[in-house]
């Protein structure tokens, strides 16, 4: 079993390094995150003859005693109070009917990204988001900059308008997280970026149960979290126990994005 799989499951961190010496390998740390120091530190001051034994009268050796820690805080014990937030994307796949009646089942709204050509494809899948009261926001499949992004949006938000008499001012950007002062750029033309906080691997091969395992892991790191994810199989699997899983933890809120004050241009 993959030791990141495993630590993933278990709420455990996973670090490793590479020795200068190939002869030595790869060097796995594996903790609880209650130590300060990283695995580069440890191996610097690391004496094996100091740390691992103790020479006694008899010329035996001595094993060092065990470190005791705490077991790591899971999702029901935590205190924190965190807030989830679901984005899909990429609607093209057969799946997204099922990814819209898992949402329905467990009474979970979330946000569903657009391109102008999934519009134009899956006029229907666009309509059944918004009457399931899904948020509808837009994205596009790349961007050269933030000028070309907000020129695809523009003509993106005309489009949904023809289709559906309504714009949106909710938008992603394609690819990767977009910079500071391009987000800044996107506020003043009036656009509300939403980007991820966790880019959910459900298109790189992973087993539907591993990626499950990832996103859990993922929504215990940080008090707001913002998932992206595709409307393929994969998520179809897993997101059922994965919105079970985000329900019954009790400090664990998820909420529908929405943008106060959005009207329809006319």
């Amino acid at each position: 079993m993959p030791a990141e799989f495993f630590c993933s499951v278990l709420a455990l961190q996973y670090e490793t390094t590479a020795s200068s010496n190939a002869a030595y390998g790869v060097t796995v740390r594996i903790s609880d995150g209650s130590q300060t120091q990283t695995l580069e530190d440890l191996l610097k001051d690391f004496d094996p003859v100091r740390d691992t034994t103790e020479s006694s009268g008899s010329g035996t050796s001595i094993d060092t005693p065990p470190v005791i820690v705490d077991p790591p805080i899971t999702s029901g014990a935590d205190p924190v109070d965190r807030v989830d937030y679901l984005t899909f994307n990429t609607v093209g796949f057969d799946s997204f009917s099922g990814i819209l009646a898992q949402l329905k089942s467990a009474g979970v709204q979330a946000a569903f990204f657009f391109t102008a050509e999934e519009m134009k494809q899956y006029p229907q899948r666009l309509l059944s988001a918004m009457i399931a009261g899904h948020t509808v926001g837009l994205t596009c499949a790349e961007a050269a900059d933030v000028e070309d992004f907000l020129g695809q949006m523009e003509e993106a938000n005309e489009l949904l308008y023809s289709l559906m008499k309504i714009h949106t001012r909710i938008v992603q950007f394609p690819g990767q997280k977009m910079a500071a002062e391009d987000a800044d750029r996107l506020e003043q033309a009036g656009y509300v970026l939403w980007d991820w906080t966790y880019d959910v691997p459900d298109s790189v091969g992973y087993s539907a149960y591993y990626v499950g395992a990832a996103c859990r892991r993922a929504v215990e790191r940080g008090e707001v979290n913002v998932l992206r994810m595709s409307c393929n199989s994969t998520v179809k699997e897993f997101l059922s126990d994965f919105l079970l899983y985000l329900q019954s933890s009790t400090n664990h809120t998820v909420c529908p994005i929405r943008v106060v004050g959005a009207s329809n241009k006319e």
